[in-house]
């Protein structure tokens, strides 16, 4: 089934103008977005707004450029871009004291699932996925957005496969080393004078993901699948994921 947005308003409560309602309705999607397993929608008692998501468009801006000024070319911009915000999502359930489902590989690596970091990438209204899907009906409005579940079933066989590259080219060890050094030296601090709790990190993310996305060239529907195959991926490391951390 396809999820209803809830946070549509009616003329008599809604706090935006037209003019308003339409901007953010250009960048988010959430008809598309992937279905929770849960029983109880995880977004029944979401605390980021509406109006929280009007404010941190406004901030996304100087975040994107950012990007743009540390990594010139395209295809690092997105790869470093995708993995912090799925990182992003990572941290998020950290900071908050949400429970993650391990699962270890031989060699001893772990890597973390579950409901609360699917809720931040896929699953909540304003998931990182919803602003993915906002970026493809920008580009295709008369086309349905990619189903995800394959996206989701290679995610899960990737996760400990030594042999997976990210984009079949860049080892996840070396990109999560780097969107680790970007979160910590760069986007934490800036992100904490932006964001009012760790569960606009994803939401403020996922509208820079979008961003850096539309300041690309390229086949949008490869950018898409690249994009989520790098927030996937990344959203489910922390140091303990990799083979040897430096």
């Amino acid at each position: 089934m396809l999820f209803k947005n809830p946070f549509k308003k009616t003329k008599t409560d809604s706090s935006f103008t037209e003019q308003e309602e339409k901007f953010i309705a250009s960048f988010h999607d959430t008809e598309n977005r992937a279905e929770t397993p849960k029983q109880n929608n995880p977004d029944a008692n979401a605390p980021v707004t509406f109006d929280d998501v009007y404010r941190l468009s406004k901030e996304a801006e100087r975040f994107i450029k950012m990007f743009e000024v540390v990594h010139k070319d395209a295809e690092p911009r997105l790869l470093v871009a995708a993995g912090v915000t799925g990182y992003v999502c990572h941290m998020t359930v950290k900071e908050k004291g949400e429970k993650f489902v391990e699962l270890g590989t031989k060699d001893g690596r772990k890597f973390y699932f579950g409901d609360a970091v699917n809720s931040y990438l896929l699953e909540n209204n304003f998931s990182v996925l919803s602003f993915l899907n906002g970026y493809y009906k920008n580009k295709f409005p008369e086309r349905d957005v990619p189903d995800i579940h394959a996206f989701a079933r290679q995610g899960v066989d990737n996760a400990g496969n030594e042999k997976y590259l990210i984009w079949g080219k860049f080892p996840p060890d070396e990109v999560y080393k780097l969107v680790r050094k970007s979160w910590f030296g760069i986007y934490q601090k800036t992100t904490a004078e932006v964001c009012k709790s760790a569960d606009e990190w994803p939401v403020l993310f996922g509208i820079v993901l979008q961003g850096v996305l539309l300041h690309i060239d390229g086949n949008p529907d490869e950018l898409y699948g690249k994009a989520l195959e790098c927030a996937m991926h990344l959203s489910k490391m922390d140091d303990s994921s990799i083979s040897v951390y430096n």
